[in-house]
């Protein structure tokens, strides 16, 4: 008997620039660390309430060192640690792009990858993300409405290479989540 469906919560993360003429040139590479909320998702998923996930956080700082995200290994950070914004330091959320899914066994293992794009982003009150703003970590959010406390995050990865917005070109992350059906034993 099946009974089990597994997500797999170590997704990948690709990090790269995305030039004016849209070349990718990639930067860095890393993975996320699945959490709580994430669950709250997947089952308003599949209930059908219209909940999915279409934002992408990308966490930014103009000085000093990567600020330290906590939660990250219990699936706990908390959506105001992720929405903090100060002279130094914010957050942007940008449109995720689903740039589709791949099936790499049949139809019984998925893997969806969602793309987000420094381009369009809108942030807190904070500092602004210009050329020098620093990404150090990044989410995978669901916006229910337009009032971003009321988000449900996904999965957080805190980028182990911070990776630096240069000018006239966009920072954009490529995120792939694996979705398993397993054998049986």
């Amino acid at each position: 008997m099946r009974d089990m469906l597994s997500i797999k919560t170590q997704g990948l993360l690709d990090i790269f620039l995305l030039t004016k003429d849209g070349e990718r040139q990639p930067l860095t590479t890393t993975h996320n660390d699945f959490q709580k909320t994430g669950c709250g998702v997947i089952a308003s998923c599949l209930y059908g309430s219209g909940v999915y996930i279409n934002r992408m956080y990308m966490l930014f700082y103009n000085s000093g060192t990567a600020p330290t995200i906590t939660g990250l290994s219990t699936g706990e950070t908390a959506l105001a640690d992720l929405q903090y914004a100060d002279a130094d330091r914010n957050y942007c959320s940008v449109p995720v792009i689903q740039s589709g899914i791949t099936a790499t066994s049949g139809l019984g293992n998925n893997i969806v990858t969602f793309t987000g794009i420094t381009d369009g982003m809108v942030g807190g009150t904070g500092a602004n993300f210009t050329a020098g703003s620093i990404i150090y970590a990044a989410a995978l959010v669901c916006a229910t409405d337009s009032t971003p406390a009321n988000d449900l995050v996904f999965s957080v990865a805190s980028l182990t290479t911070p990776v630096t917005a240069v000018a006239n070109a966009q920072l954009g992350v490529s995120w792939k989540v694996t979705i398993l059906f397993p054998a049986v034993g």
